[in-house]
């Protein structure tokens, strides 16, 4: 990237993540600061905190399959603030604005400065309202496989010796490993490994695809409503994320395969590391590919899709002016929608939430 363009998009940045942060903020709280009530999951990560928080200890005292993560970050966060409902919603806007950054700082090696941004911003407007948690453990273990088959496919490209393999992925696990093995270490230690190995494994290969949400038949079953016109758009939204994931993965394989050898000057390692780690996010949903697990994924293949239509041709300035206008018309009306459409307080000893379905608002009341 030229001085010139890194100045711009530098300068452009801070506001970018300025109106980034309030859209994340409109969406998931009711002004002026009532957090909007996030769904079935967010209540259990919740739970688990408080008895977390009041000396309990998970897999030991009450059950869960996937690595202890959110529970523990919430706990911990209730500790320093209290139990407040507040929290989750406001760690959502955090996640969002941390995605979004390394999206553009990604982006900005791979492609001008003028769309560098936009992968970022599709993400947050289009995607990221369905994404609440969206690392467990066989995503964490396939985006390290993608890593080292990376590192394989960088010491065959670079024409690198085996001890540089080696010592990459070496320092590839390690890494890895150092993050991982002493916070796993520790509920191995106070529940036993046979506990732990059970709860994070092996119930999740006997039971988990009994669940009627986690296998193929979720795929693009989970249409959004489209009585009326208003609602076309989400549907619209939600074909281009279904089409993009795996598709801008598998186009951009073909273009690599094709183009690569005559079109040297193209950051072809860069783009490979996001192609490869693309290819392991999907792998990681493929089993149960419901809307927010396609969500989740979808990240490589933004970067992918608008690196596609970079360049200055007329057909590609088009499709970024139709990317943008889709990103901004979503950018303005999703938080009117949500200011402005019905919904009800309900009370509780974290604090009050607003919920935004009738029904269950009706449960909850109940």
């Amino acid at each position: 990237m030229l001085p010139s363009a890194k100045k711009s998009r530098a300068r452009f940045l801070p506001y970018v993540l300025v109106g980034i942060g309030l859209f994340l903020y409109f969406r998931t709280f009711i002004f002026p600061y009532t957090p909007i009530y996030q769904g079935d999951n967010a209540p259990v990560f919740l739970l688990e905190a408080r008895r977390i928080l009041e000396g309990e200890v998970i897999y030991r005292d009450f059950f869960e399959f996937i690595f202890p993560g959110t529970q523990v970050l919430y706990a911990l966060l209730f500790k320093l603030f209290g139990v407040h409902l507040w929290i989750p919603a406001a760690m959502l806007v955090v996640l969002g604005l941390v995605l979004s950054g390394l999206m553009f700082a990604i982006s900005a090696r791979l492609m001008p400065a003028k769309s560098a941004l936009l992968p970022g911003f599709l993400f947050v407007t289009l995607a990221f309202g369905n994404v609440a948690a969206c690392f467990t453990q066989s995503r964490g273990a396939l985006a390290l496989l993608g890593f080292g088959v990376f590192l394989v496919w960088e010491c065959h490209a670079g024409r690198r010796g085996r001890r540089w393999l080696a010592k990459s992925e070496a320092c590839l696990l390690s890494s890895f490993l150092a993050v991982v093995a002493p916070f796993v270490g520790y509920f191995v230690f106070k529940v036993g490994f046979g506990r732990f190995f059970y709860c994070t494994f092996t119930f999740i290969r006997r039971y988990y695809s009994f669940f009627d949400r986690n296998n193929l038949g979720v795929y693009m079953v989970d249409v959004p409503a489209y009585e009326g016109i208003l609602e076309w758009p989400a549907v619209a939204i939600w074909l281009f994320i279904h089409a993009l994931v795996p598709l801008a993965i598998v186009l951009f394989f073909v273009r690599f395969w094709r183009e690569a050898a005559a079109h040297r000057e193209e950051p072809w390692d860069r783009l490979m590391l996001v192609g490869v780690t693309g290819l392991a996010s999907f792998l990681a949903i493929a089993p149960a590919p419901n809307w927010f697990k396609v969500c989740t994924a979808s990240l490589p293949a933004l970067i992918l899709f608008v690196w596609f239509v970079r360049s200055e041709k007329p057909s590609h300035r088009a499709a970024r002016i139709v990317l943008w206008a889709v990103g901004l018309g979503a950018f303005f009306l999703m938080p009117v929608m949500v200011q402005t459409d019905w919904h009800r307080r309900i009370e509780g000893p974290a604090g009050s939430a607003a919920v935004l379905e009738p029904e269950r608002y009706e449960k909850l009341a109940w």
